[in-house]
């Protein structure tokens, strides 16, 4: 097995290839409106799919606590944020660093309409899961009007 050390020279092209990858997410969720926006200069793995009652959210979330989890449903937006706290240690030499710490942001847009009083959040096994069910059809009446032909409305407009 082989281990590479990654310097100081490798930071730049990191930078880049981490602010190419931000544009080009801004790009897909401009284009794909049930999207995951990320925010934070982490962005959990996450899975959105859609059942015949419900869209299920799935974020990897493993090390944070579930009290630095905060998830918030406003109209047609999912916003999870968090913290994953640095347990890196300056006594130690790091041949590999592959975890990331620090804050996250992210926010799931969907275009179908959610019972947000339903909405439930669980957290298991660094797995936070969150159902949002489908809000049920608006049942709309029809009724007739009927006209009132004995005002003449064109002369209060003038």
């Amino acid at each position: 097995m082989r281990v590479y050390r990654r310097g100081p020279a490798d930071e730049p092209a990191s930078r880049i290839q981490q602010e190419m990858e931000h544009m080009f997410n801004s790009l897909w969720n401009w284009r794909y409106p049930m999207g995951v926006s990320p925010r934070g200069p982490w962005q959990p793995p996450t899975d959105v799919f859609e059942t015949s009652d419900a869209l299920i959210v799935e974020m990897e979330v493993a090390g944070v606590r579930e009290e630095d989890l905060n998830v918030t449903v406003c109209d047609t937006t999912l916003t999870v944020t968090g913290v994953r706290e640095d347990r890196r240690s300056d006594k130690v030499t790091y041949y590999q660093l592959g975890i990331s710490y620090g804050s996250f942001q992210t926010q799931v847009h969907f275009t179908i309409p959610i019972d947000v009083d339903g909405v439930v959040a669980t957290y298991e096994n660094g797995i936070l899961s969150i159902v949002l069910p489908k809000a049920k059809p608006v049942q709309v009446e029809a009724r007739a009007v009927t006209l009132d032909l004995s005002n003449d409305l064109s002369e209060e407009r003038r």
